[in-house]
């Protein structure tokens, strides 16, 4: 269990360290500070949209990395049953949880275009949201 600890926060720290400049450089925030009045509901909704999007390709990302890992323990398994086994392990793993934000981000998609009035359900996505 403490190795499962360690690794995660070791791995945290690094997916810090390596994305801080793409997190600061990405604009995620989309309200001005200098002009407060542009600070709308429709502000909100685009920095949601862009937090989210950006989260959903970091996954993605991550995902093919542990594939990659998971392929790399499969390759190197030989005759050891058990790291093979672990490698298999992995890249479910992987498939399963890029399979939940994909779902997750379907199902954002559905209550983001409700709540952005863009028509029925199958009208205009909100990913290219033109704020009035």
């Amino acid at each position: 269990m403490k190795k499962i600890i360690l690794s995660f926060t070791l791995s945290l720290a690094f997916i810090s360290l390596v994305a801080a400049p793409v997190v600061f450089g990405a604009g995620l925030v989309q309200c001005d500070e200098q002009n407060p009045a542009g600070c709308s509901l429709c502000a909100l909704i685009a920095t949601i949209k862009a937090v989210y999007d950006f989260i959903t390709q970091l996954t993605i990302v991550l995902a093919v990395g542990y594939i990659m890992f998971g392929g790399y323990q499969m390759m190197i398994s030989g005759a050891n049953p058990g790291l093979y086994a672990k490698g298999k392990s992995h890249i479910t793993q992987a498939f399963i949880g890029l399979a939940i934000v994909l779902s997750a981000w379907f199902f954002v998609d559905i209550l983001m275009r409700a709540l952005t009035d863009s028509g029925d359900i199958y009208g205009a996505p909100w990913r290219t949201l033109n704020c009035r």
